[in-house]
C-alpha cells in the first residue's frame, strides 16, 4: 500500500499546499500523463477532468482544486452520479482520453460522494473504459508504465491501461490488475504465460511499475510499490486502447504515467515523487 504524504511547499491557487516542482517537470517527456493531481507545473490552472452529472447530463471540466474543495460534489448534486466523460492529458503531447457514451463511462461521484482511494480521489472503472488517442506513429518499442490504483473485486482480466492489438508486436503493452479470479497475479498477458509476481486483490492501493526491455522477446522488470516483483514477458499487448475496460475491471484508478523510454535510470525518482502524494 502507498503511504499517505502529505504534499509539501508551494501554494495553489485559492490556497492549498503543493509541492514546488511536479513529477513531469523532474521527468519529462511522457507519450501520456492521466492524473486527479497536477503533473506538470505549465499545466497548472488547466482542468484534469470533464465530468457529466447524472441529472441533466451536463458536462463542466475540473481542476484538481475544485475535484477536492467540494466544488465537482456540490455541482453535481446530493444523490447524485458524476461520470468521467474525459480524463486530459497533462503531456505536451495532449492525448485525452475520452468517453462519450454514458453507460460506458466510469464514475468520480457516486451518489452524492467523491470516490476515494488512500484519501485521495480516484476514478471507478467498474466494466467501464475511457479510450484514448494514443498514436503508436515514432513511439519507440521502449516502454516503462507507472500506474497508481486498487482492486475493488477480482475479475478476470481486469485491465488498467492497454494499447495495441494483438498483431501489434513491436509497441503493444498492457497493464492487468489480473489475467484470471484464480490465480489473481497482475502483470501483463497476451498468450502469453504470465510471470510469477505478487497478488494485489488486497483492497489496497498499489503503486504498479512495468519497465520493457529492448525488444517484445526480450524481458522487463516489474516493480510493486518500488519493490522488484518479477519478471516482465514480452506481450503484444491488448485488443484496444483504452484505460479499464468494458465489462470487465472492477477497480480504482487513480494515475496512469507512460514514458516512451526505459526510464530504469529513473525508476526510483518518478516512484518517490508518485509515493509522496499517494
Amino acid at each position: 500500500m502507498i503511504n499517505k504524504i502529505i504534499p509539501l511547499f508551494g501554494k495553489r491557487r485559492g490556497g492549498g499546499a503543493i509541492p514546488s516542482r511536479l513529477l513531469l517537470d523532474d521527468y519529462p517527456d511522457a507519450s501520456v500523463a492521466y492524473s486527479l493531481r497536477y503533473l506538470r507545473t505549465g499545466y497548472i490552472g488547466s482542468p484534469v477532468i470533464k465530468v457529466r452529472r447524472s441529472s441533466d447530463n451536463l458536462l463542466a471540466d475540473f481542476t484538481p482544486e475544485e475535484i477536492t474543495n467540494g466544488t465537482l460534489v456540490s455541482w453535481v448534486g446530493a444523490g447524485n452520479n458524476g461520470f468521467v466523460n474525459t480524463w486530459f492529458d497533462q503531456s505536451l503531447f495532449i492525448r485525452n482520453a475520452v468517453q462519450t457514451t454514458f453507460t460506458s463511462q466510469p464514475i468520480i461521484i457516486e451518489s452524492g460522494v467523491l470516490l476515494t482511494s488512500n484519501l485521495k480521489p480516484t476514478i471507478k472503472f467498474n466494466g467501464k473504459s475511457l479510450i484514448h488517442n494514443l498514436s503508436l506513429t515514432g513511439i519507440s518499442y521502449l516502454h516503462s508504465l507507472f500506474a497508481v490504483g486498487q482492486v475493488i473485486a477480482p475479475v478476470s482480466y481486469g485491465d488498467w491501461f492497454l494499447i495495441g492489438n494483438n498483431s501489434d508486436s513491436v509497441n503493444g503493452i498492457n497493464l492487468l490488475s489480473q489475467a484470471s479470479i484464480t490465480p489473481s497475479n497482475w502483470g501483463t498477458f497476451q498468450g502469453i504465460s504470465r510471470p510469477s509476481n505478487s497478488n494485489i486483490n488486497d483492497s489496497l492501493q498499489h503503486l504498479c511499475t512495468m519497465i520493457r526491455d529492448t525488444s517484445i522477446t526480450a524481458n522487463g522488470n516489474f516493480f510493486l510499490d518500488e519493490v522488484s516483483d518479477g519478471t516482465y514477458t514480452g506481450t503484444s499487448g491488448g485488443l484496444s486502447k483504452s484505460i479499464g475496460r468494458l465489462n470487465q475491471c472492477n477497480d480504482f484508478i487513480s494515475e496512469i504515467v507512460l514514458y516512451p523510454s526505459n526510464q530504469t535510470s529513473n525508476r526510483v525518482g518518478i516512484e518517490t515523487n508518485i509515493k509522496k502524494y499517494y
